[in-house]
């Protein structure tokens, strides 16, 4: 089965200064990525099936680890 995890942004509401995601995984909306005064929170979903959260950081730290979980989902389809 594929794994690929997406970050769609959301739309804007009036006076939110940071955009909002939608965590995408198939294609299908898994959770959200929300801003919280110092950073984004939500949770990642693994390739081996649970949830993944690594408290409030900042959106490059979301893109850079959902490279890595695509990535490593891909090594596992490989070895199977």
């Amino acid at each position: 089965m594929a794994f690929k995890i997406t970050l769609k942004e959301r739309r804007k509401v009036i006076l939110q200064t940071k955009h909002d995601f939608d965590i995408m995984l198939n294609g299908k909306v898994f959770g959200q990525l929300t801003y919280n005064m110092t950073g984004y929170i939500g949770y990642l979903p693994l390739p081996e099936g649970g949830k993944m959260d690594f408290g409030e950081t900042g959106i490059t730290a979301y893109r850079r680890t959902i490279a890595s979980l695509n990535r490593e989902a891909r090594l596992m389809e490989c070895a199977a």
